[in-house]
């Protein structure tokens, strides 16, 4: 199915950055004041200092750089290479974190005082920036709840904890719902504490929001320096489960388990008490409207796509249809919010609660059937309706969620993990309605749903999404590619992540990015590189992300979504592009011998192996041959380069090699003397991979064979030779050149790197 248990580190890094924002955003069209910029809000911040700065950033901030790498932190003098020279060198534990090198480190702590100098001279002054600088939004939204004397703030952050609707579209168990009722139980909590403090300083304070807990929730016991109702956090988690949680799945039996993960959360927080009726529970919630089980692909989704399914009727027939459906909805949308009342006022009265919910039962299912029959007109299928209906499970948003869709405009928070299936396997079952999907193309079903949360959130939502790597890099992918853009979503962070040393899912090889996507005014897009890691060290891999923002030019370069992980990166791309793509090169060097060139179209974890001859096997899958209308040796020493791995890391899905991708790479020169230089370390290149290959047998589909393993790595003295050429012939700086070398160099040299 291809669903995978997401680990709370990844919800709960989605749902802080995501709920926390909306909810400011919504605080902030109450009231713009609140937020101005020599406010009381960022003067609470600038007062901070690094308090909300993670400790994994910090970590050595405080210690003294030994002098052999402080010389290396000046890039305005020469000679910087040398004066690097100790800078992949492992850092001391008193600097480090687990396995950084000092290149590692000192980019950490040059973060650290450049985020904390930022902090301190009020150039924070947007809640975007929390999620661009990384900084621990959670604690700062709760600090600040805490501490502020504006009762107005308090206010209406506790109006829009009530009203922000947060849907997960695929939520399979409930994971990404669980993270979201954790990051805001404690902001109701403490959000009713102060309400409570200023009440008692001024009886006209907050007398309509307490007034429906203050009868229900008598009872009182002292929780650190708070006084809270021991009851209290029962009606929050209640309040939260009924009011702002929202989820859909294909499989029933995983909305039962998230139904099921909720009440057992509620339940836990109530003390049993053996002398009351009930054991002194409250009864439960019915959440069956709040999570639901149907296909979140098929269905009417707006009132848009209703009009376009009824488009082939006649004129009075879609207009009676529309007006029967209006009405319908209507009447499901009131009965709903009467039912949802009945909870959260009128627990004990259990006759209500039956009618309430009997009532909102048969009118949804009297509004389905209509849209259900419609839809299946609408299309041609040679499958009998009811066969139709079982094998499709379709799920209309307008109708199930009307209030949310039609009266607010869509969900304010989509968060989730969509499944990675690929649509053919199970097109036999339902097939998406032709014309519907923007991304059908794209062939896989976690596009269709990336599309389709655009869709569903309102003008001001937040989108918090984990798809594939390949969704933002790849050919197929270049639909979804243009609404992830800044173009319908208007703000974007994109953080990247290996399979491998650790990867983001147990036992799954997948590379991952997570999309924060925030519709807005503001159009930019942030990025990281790609990010590697030892499972050991996971708990430091969210505390430690680096944004790097994309310059307009970079995002107009190509249809991918490039994987920047450092603001040199901006002017290097940009010299790169100044080059014609490589196969339009014509070189002036005449070879004497065949040109083609040979290479593996998968993997290569950190290194891609180009040849002058075949790989020594009979399996065609294994290699691929191409050829340029230039020496193979040049060939092979460009595409060897770390340049070359640079470019393929920004671009690509770190994967696969096509001959569209090697086709695009830029290197394009008239100049004998460069080529001459080339070739010669290409040959060298090439003897230098002979010399330390080593023959092994592998186990292929047809058989074992003998094949050389290539090391690359050992050869890099050699590649190091090449950059410094293809420096000189982009124009790098220094600095640059000392950043396309040690690109990734952690990871890709290992063990002899130390060496």
């Amino acid at each position: 199915m291809g669903a995978y248990y997401t680990k709370e580190d990844i919800t709960e890094y989605i749902g802080r950055n995501t709920i926390i924002p909306y909810l400011m955003d919504a605080v902030k069209q109450k009231d713009e004041k609140l937020f101005k910029t020599n406010g009381e809000l960022w003067q609470f911040l600038r007062d901070s200092g690094d308090r909300y700065i993670f400790d994994a950033v910090k970590k050595g901030h405080d210690q003294p750089i030994p002098e052999e790498i402080a010389v290396g932190i000046d890039t305005t003098q020469p000679n910087l290479l040398e004066r690097r020279s100790h800078w992949n060198e492992r850092t001391p534990d008193a600097l480090a974190l687990p396995t950084e090198i000092w290149r590692e480190t000192i980019e950490r702590l040059q973060r650290y005082r450049s985020i904390k100098a930022k902090i301190e001279n009020g150039e924070i002054t947007a809640i975007n920036d929390f999620i661009t600088y990384n900084l621990d939004i959670r604690q700062f939204a709760y600090d600040y709840l805490s501490h502020t004397q504006n009762h107005l703030f308090v206010e209406y952050f506790y109006d829009a904890l009530q009203r922000v609707t947060i849907l997960d579209p695929t939520c399979g168990s409930g994971a990404f719902l669980f993270a979201a009722l954790n990051i805001l139980e404690p902001l109701y909590e403490v959000c009713i504490s102060r309400m409570q403090e200023f009440h008692e300083q001024n009886q006209h304070l907050f007398t309509r929001q307490l007034q429906e807990i203050q009868n229900k929730y008598r009872s009182r016991s002292v929780q650190g320096d708070a006084c809270i109702g021991k009851n209290i956090q029962y009606f929050i988690y209640k309040s939260i489960i009924l009011r702002n949680l929202y989820g859909v799945d294909i499989m029933v039996e995983a909305t039962e388990i998230a139904k099921l993960r909720l009440f057992l959360k509620m339940v836990a927080v109530v003390d049993v008490d053996k002398r009351d009726r009930n054991l002194g529970l409250d009864p439960l919630p019915d959440i069956d409207f709040n999570i639901r089980c149907g296909n979140t692909l098929v269905g009417y989704a707006t009132q848009k796509e209703l009009e376009a399914g009824i488009a082939y009727s006649d004129f009075f027939t879609a207009e009676e249809f529309r007006n029967t459906v209006t009405e319908e909805m209507e009447k499901v949308a009131l009965t709903y919010d009467v039912f949802k009342t009945v909870q959260l006022t009128q627990a004990e009265d259990m006759a209500a609660f039956k009618r309430a919910k009997h009532d909102l039962k048969v009118r949804l299912a009297t509004l389905n059937d209509l849209l259900n029959r419609q839809m299946y007109g609408s299309i041609s299928s040679t499958v009998d309706y009811d066969v139709w209906l079982s094998s499709h499970q379709p799920f209309h948003w307008l109708a199930e969620f009307y209030e949310i869709i039609n009266d607010h405009g869509g969900f304010d928070v989509i968060i989730g993990n969509p499944p990675y299936v690929e649509y053919k396997k199970v097109k036999a079952t339902y097939q998406i309605q032709e014309g519907l999907y923007k991304t059908l193309n794209c062939g896989n079903l976690h596009a269709y749903v990336a599309e389709r949360t655009v869709l569903l959130g309102m003008s001001i939502a937040r989108t918090g999404l984990i798809v594939p790597l390949p969704s933002m890099n790849t050919q197929r992918m270049e639909s979804l590619q243009n609404i992830i853009k800044p173009k319908l979503c208007n703000k974007v962070w994109i953080s990247c992540y290996d399979e491998r040393p650790s990867g983001l899912f147990s036992g799954v090889d997948q590379r991952l990015i997570i999309e924060l996507l925030a519709k807005g005014i503001e159009k930019e897009l942030f990025t990281t590189g790609i990010r590697r890691w030892l499972s050991e060290n996971r708990i430091l891999l969210f505390n430690t992300l680096v944004y790097t923002k994309n310059s307009d030019d970079a995002i107009g370069l190509t249809t991918s979504i490039l994987k920047f992980k450092s603001s040199i990166e901006m002017k290097m791309i940009n010299k790169f592009y100044k080059d014609c793509a490589i196969s339009c090169y014509k070189s002036s060097i005449v070879s004497s011998i065949d040109n083609s060139i040979y290479y593996r179209t998968a993997g290569g974890r950190y290194w891609k192996v180009f040849l002058d001859k075949t790989f020594g096997t009979n399996n065609a899958s294994e290699k691929s041959a191409i050829i340029y209308p230039i020496s193979n040796y040049v060939t092979i020493c460009v595409l060897s380069s770390d340049v070359f791995w640079w470019y393929y890391s920004l671009h690509f899905d770190m994967f696969n090699l096509k001959d569209y991708m090697i086709f695009a790479f830029r290197f394009n020169t008239k100049s004998l003397d460069e080529e001459q230089k080339l070739e010669k370390l290409g040959r060298e290149y090439i003897q230098s991979l002979e010399d330390n290959a080593i023959s092994k047998e592998i186990s292929a589909k047809h058989g074992v064979v003998v094949q050389k393993q290539y090391y690359v790595r050992k050869s890099k003295p050699i590649i190091d030779e090449i950059d410094k050429l293809l420096a000189s012939h982009y124009g790098f700086t220094e600095e640059e050149l000392d950043f396309i070398i040690n690109y990734d160099i952690k990871y890709r040299m290992g063990d002899e790197l130390n060496e």
